[in-house]
């Protein structure tokens, strides 16, 4: 009989535990979505450390000037697609002179859902990055990067809540004759770096609305079984302008690996 008084009473102080810890923890969860204006809630905090608002990179093949990429008599717009190919390719400065500005081919606006946070037009934070063979030149989006250090971006305390819209325009008629692919890479990818890493692009199409949702992770990497000689791809890397993460030379030192295991010491 007292060993099962024993259990009553312990069932009783692990329920009243439980249900004290529950409730604890529920208006804790009430107190922060009555204090704050968001869908999800996270601490301000921790939230304007570590959430970042991501950067975006479209590439087009329709970003040249047809006047300055084909001459006044249009001669260099004769020559067979692989000539023209080649001069794109070798010469930046061609490239630099015949490329559209970034304000003549996008309209950019972000919107919080936070009244606090002030709209903006984004369209200075866009800059022509790189160049993608055969015929694409590619366009990037950052805040972190090209935006002014007063910015009103800067000052929201909740920038997650930021929504992007960024439109693309331009006259067929005034563009360089290159292939027609009608599929445009959007890469979604960590603010402040450029190339983006090798990821599977969203191809956008003419006429066509995108929605896009995405969610911040963190990556952890781990050797396992040896030591990688890491390489860093400099040379590879050198004619682009930006850095390049610890991911990005992670899975190429892999490849490197598996295509060269000379390269692996163990240990």
């Amino acid at each position: 009989m007292a060993g099962a008084g024993v259990r009553v009473a312990a069932r009783a102080l692990v329920w009243a535990v439980c249900t004290a810890g529950f409730l604890y923890q529920a208006s804790d969860v009430l107190q922060l979505y009555g204090r704050h204006a968001f869908t999800v809630t996270v601490y301000k905090e921790h939230g304007s450390q570590h959430i970042r608002f991501p950067a975006i990179t479209v590439c087009t093949e329709k970003w040249s000037k047809r006047e300055v990429l084909c001459g006044k008599n249009h001669s260099h717009c004769l020559e067979p697609p692989e000539a023209l190919q080649e001069r794109l390719l070798f010469n930046a400065g061609l490239r630099s002179e015949a490329a559209y500005a970034p304000e003549e081919l996008f309209k950019c606006h972000m919107r919080s859902m936070d009244d606090k946070c002030a709209a903006f037009s984004c369209t200075s934070m866009i800059r022509r990055t790189f160049y993608r063979a055969p015929f694409f030149m590619c366009y990037t989006f950052d805040l972190y990067q090209y935006a002014e250090a007063r910015h009103p971006f800067r000052m929201c305390e909740v920038p997650w809540l930021y929504e992007l819209e960024l439109t693309a325009e331009w006259d067929p008629r005034e563009t360089g004759p290159t292939d027609h692919v009608w599929k445009y890479p959007l890469i979604v990818h960590e603010a402040e770096v450029c190339p983006p890493e090798k990821l599977a692009p969203i191809h956008l199409r003419l006429g066509m609305r995108y929605t896009v949702s995405i969610s911040q992770g963190q990556e952890a990497l781990a050797y396992v079984g040896g030591y990688i000689g890491m390489w860093l791809g400099v040379s590879l890397y050198s004619i682009y302008v930006g850095l390049e993460t610890s991911l990005g030379a992670f899975l190429r030192s892999r490849w490197h690996v598996f295509t060269q295991p000379q390269h692996v010491r163990t240990q």
